[in-house]
């Protein structure tokens, strides 16, 4: 299969079905997980009443939100990333909330 040069799709994401693109099913499963980021962080906020200084367990609020162990440790390792929260332990999900954090969750 060729890709365009000027093409952002790679070749893993150009998948054919009947002959044109078929994204449907990464759409939804890419909402999805979008949708389940926008809840931790919303879900962690209302545990900790906004406080950037309270831990909490990362992974307890995966599973209230409906994510299991794997993917809550990836939305961990993202917000984490994009600095909206900080880790004390990863072996343990314990997870706060920062000042970036409080102020996405305000905004949104």
């Amino acid at each position: 299969m060729r890709v365009c040069a000027g093409s952002h799709a790679s070749p893993a994401l150009a998948a054919t079905h009947g002959g044109a693109p078929h994204y449907a099913a990464m759409d939804d499963r890419l909402r999805e997980r979008q949708e389940r980021r926008v809840a931790f962080l919303r879900t962690l906020y209302d545990d900790v009443d906004s406080s950037v200084t309270t831990f909490v367990s990362g992974f307890e609020v995966g599973e209230r939100i409906g994510a299991d162990r794997a993917e809550s440790l990836k939305i961990i390792e993202y917000y984490a990333e994009k600095e909206l929260i900080k880790v004390d332990d990863y072996a343990t999900g314990m997870v706060r909330l920062t000042a970036a954090g409080v102020d996405a969750v305000e905004s949104a």
